[in-house]
């Protein structure tokens, strides 16, 4: 019999905390779920790990990548081997709230929505992995049953955009769609073009404000805790992605409110280059035709 929710879990040198998100999984107090596991060529002890919970949770399905591909190609080599009607994510180094699947599963089946969303908390770490703050990022708890109604409150869409394992979404709607994760994308910025794309079908949606996942935000793991100028070249065609969307659902003249956030984002992000490299993004950055 087929899981109700396929949870995605692109795997990377995550022995140090791969146990607890795995646990964080094994406690949810909805039960009808497996968990896709594709390690991406790990040079520690996390394939190892994986298969120790594969074998004692049946639940648990581990896979090994034969080549490194990046974390855009290992997330849609996950979502050809889910099998669930919905489809969830958890990064290898978060935890999931224990009623994160059993509140939204009710949601998305009561309203027959194509998405839910939920709220998050985003944990920063330093390098000796020790907590610097705690934010909460919320959204407001709404349905919405078509897209009129969806693109005329999208401040509040658009709040959770930027990830994808605060979501549950319909299987049967990415397949119809192709949606899967750009694999230029190696460096962050794949999840919020991912939502960009399911934003294009979906015609209903359930916000939920109550927080249900930690988000860690390690300096030595988390991959947007990695700088590299291609992330901020993402990010310029993620906006641009983002304005063609509002454009095409008759929202151009809300625009200019999430240029300013693109670009205060680049351009911070970019501040942490090298000299050249920043003056490169700066320089691209004033021809995008989004700005």
């Amino acid at each position: 019999m087929m899981p109700k929710i396929s949870i995605l879990m692109p795997a990377y040198n995550a022995e140090k905390y791969i146990s607890e998100a795995l646990e964080s999984i094994r406690n949810q107090s909805y039960y009808d779920w497996e968990t896709i596991i594709v390690d991406d060529c790990s040079s520690d002890a996390t394939a190892e790990i994986c298969s120790e919970y594969a074998k004692k949770d049946d639940r648990i399905k581990f896979y090994k990548n034969d080549d490194n591909c990046g974390i855009s190609e290992n997330k849609n080599r996950a979502l050809l081997l889910a099998s669930g009607k919905y489809i969830a994510f958890c990064d290898d180094d978060d935890v999931m709230q224990v009623d994160a699947l059993k509140d939204n599963i009710r949601l998305i089946e009561t309203y027959d929505a194509d998405l839910v969303r939920w709220s998050y908390k985003t944990i920063k770490m330093n390098e000796e992995n020790l907590i610097t703050s705690e934010i909460e990022r919320k959204c407001r708890d709404k349905v919405y049953l078509n897209r009129e109604e969806m693109f005329g409150d999208y401040d509040n869409i658009h709040e959770l955009l930027s990830c994808d394992w605060t979501g549950l979404y319909r299987k049967s709607l990415l397949d119809e769609y192709h949606i899967t994760f750009n694999v230029n994308y190696r460096y962050g910025g794949e999840d919020t073009d991912f939502n960009i794309q399911v934003l294009k079908y979906v015609n209903s949606v359930v916000m939920n404000s109550k927080v249900y996942y930690n988000w860690y935000l390690r300096k030595r793991h988390s991959t947007t805790a990695k700088r590299n100028i291609n992330f901020c070249y993402t990010m310029m065609e993620v906006a641009e992605s983002e304005y063609n969307l509002l454009c095409n659902n008759q929202k151009k003249e809300i625009w200019p409110a999430y240029a300013e956030f693109y670009k205060k984002l680049i351009t911070d992000y970019a501040a942490g280059l090298y000299e050249d490299e920043k003056l490169k993004v700066l320089k691209k950055l004033k021809a995008e035709i989004w700005c």
